[in-house]
């Protein structure tokens, strides 16, 4: 109860103003300054999406997997296919090797194509900005094309073994960067007209992209579903996210990142600084306060006690002494470490119990472990007292260990740690086969 008392004496005399102000600033600042980070963050990753035509996109050699698109309907995902290659388009005797490009009917997921019915305008009213393709049996060319094939809109061009009816001018994809010149004019086709053109065959050049969007699932299915995704790549297969759809931005994107970044750390420093400057001034002016209570003769563990006493949430006392556990006590030396049977960590070491060196002063909380192991985290080793956590692993990572002891304090050039051996054999097996799959 003095302790209570003293406190509201400090409260009534303004002692504490500094320090609750100095507080609420920095719980202001770093709030302001991570709710901004995070808005502009958004901003930047959503218009970056737009350079992309999607949220992610698989880039693949090889057709896109059926299984894709309908999880992606079981999971409420956007998405789209795209096939982009090359190939000969005809009207009477003129011809041209153009880019071509069949999207589905949901393209684009992100950003907006741009047409026009007048070749070569800039005028701004005269150029229509849209969400969706062309429709079946039409195509929407390059200016470029008309001189070149000797066409109009409404004339029909032959692609393959069928007849396409140019209905308009594309003037710019958002996932095209702004320019098809280096592939020849742009024909933006149908999806479904590419089975009866009949110009995919086996050899052919085709470059398969499948766009991913966030849908009616939100950003926690949007999520679940890119893992899955990127859980069935192989190696013909590349994920792009929004800052490699472009390089231009992709740079700007990195700095835009580390100015929030900065710009929170200063946050946190100042606010630091505030909260520290304002507690030792609070500090100091206890000085005389507990210089006083000696002088009368009280004892200097009654003196802590008066500062270190606090109430828990379950209104309890709880106070700390010289004999407490202060936590953060250091782990130092030659320690002895139980490895489980059937883990990694027992098939690296072949032993049940090894001696490891230790100098570490944080464990693994043990509140947390039902669900890392819930998560599939595998446990693989405990302390001498089997209470700590001494390893973890995945079991379903070519090879993934960490340890709380260091395994470099017992490893020489001409006899190296079984963990350093194991990891350097599972790079060499990591490497065998992904040379083995890529001759296939």
């Amino acid at each position: 109860m003095q302790a209570l008392r003293m406190l509201l004496r400090t409260w009534r005399g303004g002692q504490l103003n500094l320090i609750i102000w100095s507080l609420v600033l920095a719980v202001a600042v770093v709030t302001s300054v991570s709710l901004l980070a995070e808005r502009i963050e958004r901003a930047l990753t959503a218009q970056s999406s737009s350079f992309l035509a999607a949220d992610l996109v698989v880039r693949s050699s090889k057709p896109i997997d059926p299984q894709w698109i309908t999880e992606a309907l079981e999971q409420q995902v956007e998405s789209a296919q795209v096939l982009t290659f090359a190939s000969m388009v005809y009207h009477q005797d003129d011809m041209h090797l153009a880019s071509i490009k069949a999207v589905e009917a949901s393209y684009p997921l992100r950003g907006l194509l741009r047409r026009t019915t007048t070749p070569f305008t800039t005028d701004a009213s005269l150029i229509e900005e849209i969400d969706y393709g062309p429709v079946q049996g039409e195509v929407w060319v390059d200016a470029r094309l008309l001189p070149l094939l000797n066409i109009e809109l409404g004339d029909e061009i032959e692609l393959g073994e069928i007849r396409l009816t140019a209905t308009q001018i594309v003037i710019e994809e958002p996932d095209s960067g702004g320019s098809f010149g280096a592939f020849g004019a742009r024909v933006l086709m149908n999806y479904s007209d590419i089975e009866a053109a009949g110009i995919i065959i086996p050899g052919s050049r085709v470059t398969y992209r499948y766009l991913m969007a966030e849908g009616a699932s939100g950003a926690d299915g949007f999520a679940r579903y890119s893992d899955w995704v990127q859980d069935q790549l192989d190696v013909h297969d590349r994920l792009i996210t929004p800052d490699e759809a472009q390089a231009s931005i992709a740079d700007t994107m990195d700095k835009g990142r580390r100015f929030l970044l900065l710009a929170g750390s200063i946050g946190v420093v100042l606010a630091g600084i505030a909260l520290a400057l304002a507690s030792h001034h609070f500090a100091a002016g206890q000085t005389r306060q507990v210089a006083l209570l000696k002088s009368w003769g009280i004892a200097a563990s009654r003196v802590r006690s008066l500062i270190a006493e606090w109430i828990d949430a379950s209104g309890n006392k709880e106070s700390r002494t010289e004999d407490s556990d202060l936590g953060g006590t250091m782990r130092l030396g030659s320690q002895v470490c139980h490895l489980l049977p059937g883990s990694m960590a027992h098939g690296i070491y072949g032993a049940d119990q090894v001696e490891e060196r230790h100098r570490h002063r944080f464990e693994v909380n043990n509140n947390y472990l039902p669900a890392l192991k819930d998560a599939g985290l595998v446990i693989g080793g405990l302390s001498h007292d089997k209470t700590l956590v001494e390893t973890i692993e995945l079991p379903n990572h070519p090879w993934f260990f960490a340890s709380q002891f260091h395994p470099e304090f017992n490893s020489t050039p001409r006899d190296g740690h079984p963990l350093f051996e194991g990891f350097v054999n599972a790079a060499l097996d990591f490497q065998k086969q992904s040379s083995s799959q890529e001759a296939k």
